[in-house]
């Protein structure tokens, strides 16, 4: 059974999902790879990598990890999180305010 994400995913997701795997099957084209050896390369089936290149989303991270190492690309998988600025910023946002009170602002105490 297919979960509903697979069913009917965000738009945006589809979207990213499509961009992506058209991402992979120009590198592959590039590179001159036909998609037999690349399914091959990747220890799948031609339809399930094909599956990859059309973006759809129920193909297995691990095919996208597997195609990305044939490609020579895998370093971009571990970047892909590598910066998060809006994350950042909230965790920023939620750090504890630490410093020390200027002397002045003690209570009893004269500069």
């Amino acid at each position: 059974m297919k979960s509903r994400l697979a069913q009917n995913p965000f738009p945006a997701v589809s979207s990213a999902l499509a961009t992506l795997g058209g991402a992979v099957r120009r590198a592959r084209v590039r590179r001159g790879i036909v998609v037999a050896d690349m399914a091959k390369r990747c220890l799948v089936s031609p339809a399930t990598y094909l599956k990859l290149e059309a973006g759809s989303p129920t193909v297995n991270l691990a095919v996208l990890g597997a195609a990305l190492h044939a490609l020579g690309m895998e370093d971009r998988l571990a970047r892909l999180l590598e910066s998060d600025p809006q994350g950042e910023a909230m965790e920023e946002r939620k750090a504890p305010k630490r410093g020390r009170r200027p002397v002045s602002d003690i209570p009893g105490i004269d500069s």
